[in-house]
């Protein structure tokens, strides 16, 4: 996990978690993932930002579930890997019942 990003030279110089270096020519950061719930919205599930779910990952639909850069969840779309695990970790216990 990067902690620190700064200019080094002609390039960057990235400080990791562990305090190690690594020394980069660039570095490209991806923000504005914007989810697309066209097909989601024409099969009748609800969407706002995301497809919309509750806590348990359960869409409007019976026995329909969404997670990850699509689904919105109490008002939060979860772009990252970190929830996306926690979320298939939640549903998979959800779904094993």
């Amino acid at each position: 996990m990067v902690d620190q990003i700064d200019r080094s030279g002609d390039g960057v110089s990235l400080t990791l978690a562990n305090g190690e270096t690594l020394e980069a020519d660039l570095v490209l950061s991806a923000v504005g993932l914007r989810p697309r719930t066209d097909l989601a919205r024409a099969a009748g599930l609800e969407t706002e930002r995301g497809i919309v779910v509750n806590r348990a990952l359960e869409t409007s639909a019976p026995d329909v579930y969404a997670l990850g850069d699509c689904a919105e969840v109490d008002g939060h779309v979860l772009l990252y890997v970190l929830p996306l695990m926690a979320c298939s970790r939640a549903l998979a216990k959800n779904v094993a019942r």
